[in-house]
């Protein structure tokens, strides 16, 4: 294998796989990246087995063939190259060379024929979206994932086909929910739902978020999910299981309603946080003609205490929260107000936007303060 690329073009597509790559000791393979010069592409890739990447770029002229590199050492090399335009790779008796600035260095190399295969599936459906509505839409969904094992599909971004494209996650506690117009995406096939891990979701968000690509298009098969754009491909496993049914979760009505300056109720929340309890708790009181009074306090801090003007409707409520559940909600809302519905403090406290595309339940913390 012989070829000279720009070194960015190189540097870019490394850095964009080897953060999956696998830390196994008893399989070296894993711990490698895999280069591949062929008819005028290169193309590096990367798997850990449960995720697998591989992003490609032109380059004219050249000699066929692939070599996997231990991925460490290789991209803190490329990472540290500077005052380079083009690289001058070549593979040689189990070893990859670089030339750059006058200075050849060499690397061990493994052999190509035992970095694992990616998956070759059939598909059952496709889904295209714009890639920037694609990275938004995860972006607001995510982060009411798990990050932990216990239940695998509240580790997951389930993804819904009906009349609209649903995407929602939760780990029990709370719930993010975006839906995508049917006329903001395409399909092959109107009922559909599959479950995707939340990691490589975010591997996706990553990713995609430094390309130039137009589409993302999502393959489904039982087998698993293959996320491509026009340079870069992501394979995943799917989550074999059945996802929580939220819906039946979601108040239809709320005895209280108030819509409020969704900035301003976030830098509360970041004050009131630096006084909080070990629980994570703040107490927030809605009122009509009062707006939203916001306390926490800790014994071993001391009491922050802030009233917040809001456009009110209804009866009174009283609310404990988790700071954190709030503060990730708040954030993934970009509108300038947010609708807040609650029920007495009991029921599962509903956020959404203003055309009902984007909601975000919160369960309240019971027995704290009511």
């Amino acid at each position: 294998m012989q070829f000279e690329c720009p070194a960015e073009l190189l540097k870019k597509s490394v850095s964009s796989v080897e953060r999956i790559v696998g830390k196994n000791p008893a399989v070296p393979i894993l711990n490698s990246i895999l280069v591949t010069y062929s008819g005028g592409i290169v193309t590096v890739a990367a798997t850990n087995l449960e995720i697998g990447v591989e992003t490609k770029f032109s380059c004219p002229s050249g000699k066929n063939g692939s070599v996997a590199i231990p991925a460490k050492v290789f991209s803190s090399f490329l990472l540290n190259i500077e005052n380079a335009e083009m690289l001058i790779i070549g593979v040689s008796a189990h070893q990859l060379s670089i030339d750059v600035n006058n200075q050849q260095t060499k690397f061990q190399a493994l052999s190509a024929d035992e970095f694992p295969p990616f998956p070759v599936q059939r598909d059952v459906a496709v889904i295209s979206v714009h890639r920037s509505l694609f990275i938004d839409a995860m972006g607001r969904v995510i982060v009411s994932a798990s990050p932990f094992n216990i239940r695998q599909e509240l580790g997951s971004v389930l993804f819904r086909v009906r009349q609209d494209l649903t995407c929602v996650s939760t780990d029990s506690f709370r719930l993010s929910e975006v839906r995508i117009a049917p006329g903001e995406f395409t399909t092959t096939e109107r009922t559909q739902q599959f479950m995707i891990p939340v990691g490589v979701v975010e591997e996706c968000v990553r990713i995609f978020r430094d390309t130039t690509d137009e589409m993302i298009d999502l393959h489904f098969s039982p087998q698993g999910v293959i996320i491509r754009s026009k340079d870069t491909t992501i394979y995943s496993r799917l989550i074999d299981g059945t996802f929580p049914a939220y819906e039946e979760i979601i108040p239809k009505q709320f005895t209280t309603e108030c819509v409020v300056d969704r900035q301003k109720l976030f830098q509360h929340i970041k004050q009131a946080k630096l006084f909080s309890g070990k629980l994570h708790d703040v107490y927030l009181s809605l009122k009509v003609g009062e707006g939203i009074t916001l306390t926490s306090e800790s014994q071993e801090v001391g009491q922050y205490h802030a009233v917040l003007p809001a456009h009110i409707t209804g009866e009174g409520v009283n609310i404990t929260l988790n700071w954190k559940y709030l503060s990730d909600a708040l954030q993934t809302f970009t509108e300038q107000e947010v609708f807040i519905g609650a029920n007495k403090g009991k029921d599962a406290v509903l956020m959404k936007n203003s055309t009902g595309t984007h909601r975000h339940l919160i369960m309240p913390m019971r027995g704290i303060r009511e």
